[in-house]
């Protein structure tokens, strides 16, 4: 069993994403920024998402990145 399964909770949603970074790292939940990041997203407020990977340089790494994460999820 991989150690990326994440048991269910309700403080974050299912699956991973796509997400940038500003300029001084800050995360971001869409690709406006770069480089690019993979998250799962908080489902509550007050919770942060989760960044499994950041620095991410080029979009379809990181496409391929969150495919390999959504067969583990």
């Amino acid at each position: 069993m991989s150690d990326l399964r994440f048991p269910d909770s309700p403080r974050y949603l299912d699956g991973f994403h796509i997400g940038s970074e500003k300029a001084n790292g800050e995360h971001l939940r869409d690709k406006s920024g770069w480089p690019y990041s993979i998250y799962r997203r908080a489902a509550q407020i007050g919770v942060s998402d989760i960044v499994i990977c950041h620095g991410i340089q080029d979009y379809n790494d990181a496409e391929q990145i969150l495919d390999r994460l959504d067969c583990l999820a």
